[in-house]
C-alpha cells in the first residue's frame, strides 16, 4: 500500500528538491546559430524542462498553502528571501541532520520553524506548532481546516517511537505539496504541528514512523500520550 500511497504521491521532498533546483539551473548545451536541435538535444532538454516545470509548480501550490500569517513564504525559498520576508525569524536549535530551522513567533501563540535544507540552502518545509488547552477546540480547529482545505485524504496514527509521542495525523495531498496536521493530544491539552512540505516528505516520514491509515472502526479511538515527547520547538503554553 505504501508503494501505490508514494507513486500517487509523485514528489519533491528534500531530496527531490536539490534535484530539480540543480536540474532546472543545469545550462543547455552550446549549439550553431539557427541550427535546429537535435533530437538528442532535445532529449536532453525535456528533463531540464520537466524540472523546472515541477519547481514552478512547486513553488506556487505551496505558496498557496501556506497560512495567512506568513503569506509570501514558500517551499524553495532561499534563506536570503526568507529573512527579507520574515525579518522576525531567527536561527534556533532542533534541527535535524542537514537541516538548518529558523523560528518565529507569531501574535497568536504559533510558533513557526521553517527547515532549511543546508545543502541547497533553501526553504524545505514549513511547520505551525501550537497548543490548545481544551480538546473541545479541536472540532472549531478542524472545521477551519476543512474550510481551507477541503476534505482530508488520509487519516493516519502514528504509535510512540523512541522519543516521539503517538499521534493522529491528518493529511491533504497536492499535485506536489502535501498539508499535514500532527495532532498530540496529551493529559495538559492537545499539542498541534501543521506541516507544508513535499508530498513524498510527508508520506516517507509517516512510514518511517510506522503509521498506519485508520480504520473507520478505530476512527473515534484517538491516541493520546501520557506526556508531551520529542517537541524540538519550544511552545509556550496556551494562554
Amino acid at each position: 500500500m505504501w508503494k501505490q500511497l508514494l507513486i500517487v504521491a509523485a514528489s519533491l521532498g528534500a531530496v527531490g528538491l536539490a534535484v530539480y533546483l540543480l536540474a532546472a539551473r543545469a545550462p543547455s548545451a552550446p549549439s550553431g546559430a539557427l541550427r535546429p536541435a537535435t533530437p538528442a538535444e532535445r532529449a536532453q532538454s525535456l528533463p531540464r524542462e520537466q524540472a523546472a516545470e515541477r519547481l514552478r509548480t512547486l513553488q506556487v501550490e505551496s505558496a498557496s498553502r501556506m497560512p495567512d500569517d506568513v503569506r509570501g513564504v514558500h517551499l524553495g525559498l532561499s534563506r536570503i528571501e526568507l529573512a527579507r520576508l520574515r525579518p522576525q525569524a531567527q536561527q534556533g536549535r532542533g534541527a535535524m541532520p542537514g537541516q538548518v530551522v529558523y523560528q518565529e513567533a507569531l501574535a497568536n501563540g504559533a510558533v513557526v520553524a521553517y527547515l532549511i535544507s543546508a545543502r541547497i540552502d533553501r526553504v524545505a518545509q514549513v511547520q505551525f506548532l501550537s497548543r490548545l488547552r481544551d480538546p473541545a477546540l479541536l472540532v472549531e480547529h478542524y472545521r477551519a481546516l476543512r474550510t481551507r482545505y477541503g476534505e482530508p485524504s488520509f487519516f493516519f496514527d502514528c504509535p510512540r517511537n523512541g522519543d516521539t509521542a503517538p499521534t493522529r495525523r491528518i493529511v491533504w495531498l497536492g499535485r506536489e505539496v502535501a498539508v499535514m496536521e500532527a495532532v498530540l493530544a496529551h493529559p495538559g491539552g492537545v499539542s498541534l504541528t501543521l506541516a507544508v512540505a513535499g508530498n513524498s516528505d510527508v508520506l516517507g516520514a509517516m512510514r518511517a514512523n510506522g503509521c498506519a491509515p485508520v480504520t473507520r472502526e478505530r476512527f473515534a479511538d484517538w491516541p493520546i500520550a501520557s506526556e508531551v515527547r520529542g517537541e524540538r520547538v519550544p511552545v509556550p503554553a496556551p494562554r
